[in-house]
């Protein structure tokens, strides 16, 4: 994993990330991707105390507190 990965909640709102897929539970990863999470695309955070809010492309997906918890994001340049 990279040095400068973090989860998700600890992201401050309007940076730009990219998902580390292999912290993505298992259990979860469909229904991510089917959402438009995934390694290789930039998201910005919109919000992420409590429920986290992402925006994909343009859409805003919302994720728990603890599936936000346990995936783990790079900072990426805009």
């Amino acid at each position: 994993m990279p040095e400068n990965a973090r989860p998700l909640q600890k992201i401050a709102p309007g940076e730009m990330v990219q998902i580390v897929v292999e912290t993505v539970p298992v259990a979860h990863l469909p229904l991510l991707q089917a959402m438009g999470l995934c390694s290789n695309c930039d998201l910005r955070v919109c919000q992420s105390r409590g429920t986290c809010i992402l925006d994909v492309d343009g859409s805003r997906v919302g994720l728990s507190a603890q599936v936000a918890a346990s995936i783990q994001a790079i900072p990426v340049a805009c």
